[in-house]
């Protein structure tokens, strides 16, 4: 017996011994493997974070949202995203390197849009949120006759990008959801923009009438036909009645020419984060709404806005610039950066109207009266935003 047991023991040894062996074998691979997976997952995530900064670097007009998995020995790609060509270039990169993988990335327009792709502001001011939700922060607005790219769907809210590709949310009330060729339809029709910080659509073709709709300066409507001091007009919903001629302008014709003249219409509105209405201005939305009803499409807000137009070399003494020439302000990070967190309008004679609290004038000469030391101090640069009446780079025309 007691050589059995020493047998035993020998036998148990060597299968003990083998068993080791094979734990081994089975965690070096296990290591091998994962620091495969490691590195893939360590590549994808660095490609995903390139491309982003290429096609996606301001979430505000852009989003490139993905998310990479590993599941059933593949790779599996989640996520949306505004721009195919970012989608293409990430999938080019894992057939380069011979990765094993899933595209489940949609771009927008997604399915939850259906065929209404498009669509066209049908109140005189609609609020587009930051989240689908009346509770969110407003991120910007638009104006009645504004076209709209529809991208997405949450309930009774949308996923919208305006002309300036900004992006948010919007609920169903604010638009009417369009087709292409709907939306195609409605730009070609003749349209008048309404010119005057507010004014009223009557019902009739009298003043003491009951009211169809307000409508706030760019507002666009439909011109069916003109009588007396009343142009006929069909709002973008569908709607009809009567605004005063006198108050709007053609939209394929001539505007103003003094952007001066037109951004003093706007003095004591009162400020309003988010808002490019006369009904209240954000600093941006103000320069762009006065850019707008003279035909130039600028970016939504300051940090963007001096992104574009022609530099403009000057310093404290205001030498080089002209009216209409826009002012940035703001602070240097640590890294040298600019933060530009205003922007204001040069009116000449070291004067500017801005939306601060209301919209106002006041003078960055420090022996005036209204002299606005805070600004002065956080002067970073200047920009022209129209030259010799054309626009100057990157600023589009609304017509675009």
């Amino acid at each position: 017996m007691q050589h059995l047991k020493i047998l035993n023991n020998k036998y148990f040894l060597v299968f003990f011994h083998r068993i080791n062996i094979v734990s081994v074998i089975l965690l070096s691979f296990l290591l091998v493997f994962s620091c495969q997976t490691d590195k893939y997952s360590a590549f994808i995530s660095s490609r995903v974070d390139q491309l982003q900064k290429i096609f996606a670097p301001d979430r505000r007009t852009d989003r490139f949202d993905i998310t990479v998995d590993y599941q059933n020995e593949a790779y599996v790609l989640t996520g949306q995203t505004t721009s195919i060509e970012a989608r293409d270039a990430l999938i080019k990169s894992l057939d380069s390197a011979n990765i094993n993988y899933r595209n489940l990335i949609s771009t927008y327009p997604d399915s939850s849009a259906g065929v209404e792709t498009w669509g066209v502001v049908r109140i005189s001011v609609c609020n587009i949120r930051s989240e689908p939700r009346h509770s969110a922060e407003l991120a910007t607005q638009e104006l009645m006759g504004t076209v709209l790219r529809v991208l997405s769907k949450k309930g009774e809210w949308f996923l919208v990008q305006t002309p300036n590709r900004y992006l948010g949310w919007l609920d169903h009330g604010g638009f009417i959801a369009l087709t292409e060729s709907e939306v195609n339809h409605w730009k070609n029709l003749p349209k008048r923009v309404f010119h005057q910080p507010s004014g009223w659509i009557y019902e009739e073709p009298d003043m003491n009438a009951f009211v169809v709709s307000d409508i706030t300066a760019g507002g666009i409507v439909h011109e069916k036909s003109r009588s007396g001091k009343f142009s006929s007009v069909e709002l973008p919903d569908g709607r009809s009645g009567f605004m005063l001629t006198a108050n709007s302008l053609d939209l394929d014709g001539g505007y103003p020419e003094e952007l001066v003249h037109t951004a003093q219409k706007f003095l004591g509105v009162p400020y309003l984060w988010g808002g490019t209405s006369s009904k209240g201005f954000d600093c941006s939305g103000y320069t762009k709404t006065i850019f707008a009803l003279h035909g130039f499409l600028l970016p939504r807000d300051a940090s963007q806005q001096v992104r574009v137009g022609e530099h403009i070399e000057t310093d404290k003494t205001w030498k080089n610039l002209i009216a209409g020439d826009l002012l940035f302000f703001g602070s240097y990070r640590d890294d040298g950066s600019e933060r530009i967190t205003h922007v204001a309008m040069y009116l000449g004679n070291n004067k500017i109207i801005h939306a601060a609290g209301r919209v106002k004038i006041e003078s960055l000469n420090p022996e005036d009266p209204d002299f606005a030391n805070d600004r002065y101090d956080s002067f970073i640069r200047a920009r022209r935003m129209v030259s010799n009446g054309l626009a100057a780079t990157g600023v589009l025309s609304v017509y675009d």
